[in-house]
């Protein structure tokens, strides 16, 4: 976990602006996990998100959205970070929502297994198992709680777009938890079934 003192400490601002974008550290370190998927990235991930909001911090509008602001920062830094390191996220996110499946045809509500309080290890892994854009899309409105429009904003996509990748996401979240379920079942079902520790 990103350290307060440490990022406190990078760029001088005033004390209430402090004060209120470090008290969001835990959620954008959350946020961060989902999307790097690995601690050491997500730390620097949020780090360098901070420096940059400090740096810019006159250029925020005291009374308005700080954790809008913030989400935004984060997911940038996150996208330009990507494109740094020689991927294109733009072109992978297209084809992927491209080759999503569609929600017609799969019984029950996906939105009633999503979080609420604490992730168990199989929500996480399913969670994790998205394509980026669906994770960030599922996890930012059902876990994070913003409205699609203020998703839309974070993400720079159109409102169609994140409803779009929520409902997919959802889905898609819900085959892997029903198919991991049952993956279970069938092994408990086995006597001698498979060891334990290869039960992923």
């Amino acid at each position: 976990m990103p350290r307060r003192r440490q990022i406190a400490a990078v760029v001088p601002r005033s004390a209430d602006f402090e004060q209120e974008a470090l008290a969001l550290l835990d959620r954008l370190y959350a946020t961060a996990l989902r999307l790097t998927r690995n601690e050491a990235d997500a730390e620097d991930l949020v780090q360098d998100t901070y420096v940059r909001a400090f740096r810019s911090a006159g250029q925020f509008e005291a009374g308005t959205n700080l954790r809008g602001w913030l989400f935004t920062i984060l997911h940038n830094t996150f996208l330009n970070e990507r494109r740094d390191r020689g991927r294109d996220p733009v072109a992978a996110d297209s084809e992927t929502v491209e080759q999503a499946p569609d929600a017609a045809g799969h019984a029950g509500n996906p939105e009633e297994l999503l979080l609420r309080g604490s992730m168990d290890t199989d929500l996480k892994a399913a969670l994790d198992s998205l394509p980026e854009a669906f994770r960030e899309a599922v996890w930012l409105r059902d876990v994070e709680q913003f409205s699609y429009d203020e998703i839309a904003g974070i993400a720079d996509v159109p409102i169609g777009t994140v409803m779009s990748r929520i409902s997919r996401g959802r889905r898609m979240l819900y085959d892997r938890l029903v198919a991991r379920s049952a993956r279970f079942a069938r092994l408990a079902s086995v006597p001698g079934g498979e060891p334990a520790g290869k039960r992923v």
